[in-house]
């Protein structure tokens, strides 16, 4: 696993909004386990200590699919301001569990419906 990085309150944030999510079972256990998991791995910094580089909450994304080099562009939000019309994706989607806390020019595995995928970080548009 690459150098995973979030701040210490997107963290915070993070785990109140898995424990509402199980409260209303609005996430199921594999995928809060992901992202607990990867937020226990992970560096915690201060949000003026993060880099630039670094795909936090709020941060829209630009990135490739390697197999069909196809671009897309998402906003990692919280689950109440999810919007996919918008292209806004929950931090409780696979998705939004694969990108945060990766940096620009990570390679990283996407599992969508036990479909592997790999993903290419290109640029962060905004922090």
């Amino acid at each position: 696993m690459n150098n995973i990085v979030f701040t210490d309150l997107d963290v915070l944030r993070i785990i109140k909004s898995i424990e509402k999510a199980r409260h209303t079972r609005s996430i199921c256990n594999e995928e809060a386990e992901s992202l607990l998991k990867k937020i226990i791995l992970a560096e915690i910094v201060k949000p003026m200590d993060i880099p630039s580089d670094i795909v936090t909450m709020n941060s829209v994304v630009e990135f490739k699919f390697i197999i069909t080099g196809k671009t897309e562009i998402v906003q990692i939000v919280y689950p109440y301001k999810e919007n996919k019309k918008e292209n806004k994706i929950s931090i409780l989607s696979s998705l939004s569990t694969a990108l945060i806390g990766n940096r620009v020019t990570d390679l990283i595995e996407w599992n969508q419906q036990s479909t592997r995928t790999e993903l290419l970080i290109e640029r962060i548009l905004y922090q």
